[in-house]
């Protein structure tokens, strides 16, 4: 199936890529949203507009076809089953995701904005944890105590495997696991409010022993804080989306063009990393392998006999196609027509249902969501710089101008009774000072000091004086070695009246040593309790709900 017939658009879409200047706050409560909050109901009714609007077809359907099913799927898999009351498939849908971590509030932020959004054009406000991302870590950060000061530290919370899928991973060590809050309260420096972890874990446990699944666990547990703090936001899973029937034809339809679609998958990278300067062709992540029989598509595979994770390549032999890891595993594609008995929607139905698991890559999760599914889709920093290439993708492929997305972020700091509040000492200012003095001692004596030395310090600038009149630029190279004994005596004896200064100055050089070294010390413990990456679970209730005032609070008038 070639593009020219799959997709039609007569929308123009031009492919504009400009580096974006995103940056995380780093004030406590501050909050970073773009666009602004005052401008988003009316950017999410445009999203609406134009899809309502659009008459592109994408693989022989209508994008409104594909919408309407991807669409019901989801809310049925993110109801638990049939639609309830209350859920309408046609009322403004906002999405939000995030892998299953212990992540820090300005992720939550995303959850908050996503529910006080639904509120706000009526609609309705979901989640999507990307379970098919793997276990980079297996700590959660905190601050300690330790011989009255503040330090940064961690603690394992259990011994997951590195690189393994999180819809693979499970409880190791029962012990550890379930003794994590214990863990904390011994280690974790005195806050000035209880910490929400105690409740939170008992969540994530008994879910995960009831359901023996550590991801549904630890969405329990995130949605117990949430609806603590009101929120209502459905939640699915992406190895559930990934399931569906408009997932698989979604996946049918780029294996069906993947010459076509993984160069334009490239020739986005490509553009994006020209747009930042990128010199390495790894960041932000790997062309597609694409040679004349083998096409690597943006998916991963693995089974759940060996859950690691691996490329998914299209394979062509002759007219026969196979999908391979080029590990060991490889199967045979049939062709796809309708009437062949097994086409690939089924096919790929049917090796799912032997245990093989196909899941998208960061950007086609984002572009099957934002294109499929969602009205609105809010990302944290890194995952809205990561769309740029997304957007670049969908003008390039499917024709259709990307529809816009909110980047969110917020910082709020862990309320320790240890506070460390801002210092007016800036150990850099002080240096600078130090340095300076170091040349200038005079700088740092009395008034009756600087009396009795009145000659030395007049010496000196003569001394200096005369050095800046006796530069040597235009002379000629005897000129230079005829000046060369004068200068050298010159500055012996200004080395020499420094040094007797700073004798005479050396209590109050000391105490800027003094005052450097405890600026330093403070700032070291500052940058502790002003870290904005620890887990949402340790902080209290108020704090969290202050962090979801400040963005409330701003409003969307």
């Amino acid at each position: 199936m070639n593009t020219d017939s799959a997709i039609q658009e007569t929308t123009d879409c031009a492919q504009r890529l400009t580096a974006s200047q995103y940056r995380a706050p780093r004030g406590d409560l501050e909050i970073f949203l773009q666009p602004p909050l005052a401008q988003t109901v009316e950017r999410i009714l445009a999203n609406r507009q134009q899809f309502q609007q659009s008459d592109l077809v994408i693989w022989g359907r209508p994008l409104g076809d594909w919408r309407r099913l991807a669409r019901q799927e989801f809310l049925q898999q993110a109801a638990g089953g049939a639609l309830p009351q209350g859920i309408c498939e046609h009322a403004p849908l906002i999405l939000t995701g995030h892998q299953p971590e212990l992540y820090h509030p300005g992720v939550l932020l995303k959850n908050m904005l996503a529910g006080f959004l639904a509120e706000a054009v009526d609609g309705c406000a979901a989640n999507v944890t990307v379970d098919s991302d793997v276990v980079k870590s297996r700590r959660m950060t905190l601050p300690t105590l330790t011989d009255d000061q503040l330090e940064k530290s961690s603690l394992v919370i259990d011994e997951w495997t590195f690189g393994s899928p999180w819809e693979e991973t499970g409880i190791v060590n029962q012990e550890l696991f379930e003794s994590l809050p214990e863990r904390v309260s011994r280690n974790v420096a005195p806050l000035s409010q209880s910490s929400l972890l105690p409740p939170f874990w008992d969540e994530v446990v008994s879910r995960t022993a009831e359901r023996n699944d550590l991801v549904d666990g630890l969405i329990a547990g995130r949605q117990y804080i949430e609806h603590r703090l009101g929120l209502q936001n459905r939640e699915t899973r992406l190895s559930r989306i990934a399931q569906s029937e408009t997932f698989l034809c979604f996946l049918a339809g780029i294996i069906g063009d993947a010459g076509k679609f993984c160069r334009d998958y490239n020739q986005a990278l490509f553009d994006y990393r020209a747009c930042y300067d990128l010199k390495s062709d790894s960041h932000p992540m790997p062309d597609l392998v694409i040679t004349q029989d083998l096409t690597e598509l943006p998916f991963w595979v693995w089974s759940s006999e060996n859950p690691r994770r691996k490329g998914l390549f299209l394979r062509t032999t002759g007219n026969v196609l196979e999908l391979t890891d080029r590990n060991g595993w490889s199967v045979q594609l049939p062709a796809d027509t309708t009437d062949s008995g097994l086409n690939r929607v089924e096919f790929l139905r049917e090796i799912a249902s032997q245990g093989i698991k196909i899941r998208s890559r960061a950007l086609l999760t984002t572009l099957y969501l934002r294109l499929f599914v969602a009205d609105w889709f809010i990302h944290g920093i890194g995952g809205a710089k990561y769309d740029e290439i997304t957007d670049d993708l969908i003008c390039r492929y499917f024709r259709f101008p990307p529809p816009d997305y909110q980047v969110a972020s917020g910082t709020a700091y862990l309320p320790l009774k240890r506070r460390i509040d801002p210092d007016e000492a800036d150990p850099v200012e002080l240096q600078a000072r130090l340095r300076h003095a170091e040349e200038n001692p005079e700088l740092l004596l009395t008034v009756e000091q600087r009396e009795q030395i009145a000659d030395r310090l007049e010496e000196k600038q003569t001394l200096i004086r005369q050095r800046e009149e006796s530069r040597t630029e235009g002379l000629t190279k005897r000129q230079r070695r005829e000046l060369r004994p004068r200068n050298q005596e010159r500055h012996e004896r200004l080395k020499q009246i420094r040094s007797e200064l700073a004798a005479l100055a050396e209590q109050p050089l000391q105490e800027l040593r003094e005052q450097i070294a405890t600026a330093r010390e403070l700032q070291s413990q500052r940058t502790v309790s002003a870290d904005r990456e620890y887990p949402f679970c340790l902080y209290p209730l108020s704090k969290l709900q202050e962090l979801q005032h400040a963005l409330t609070g701003r409003g969307t008038a």
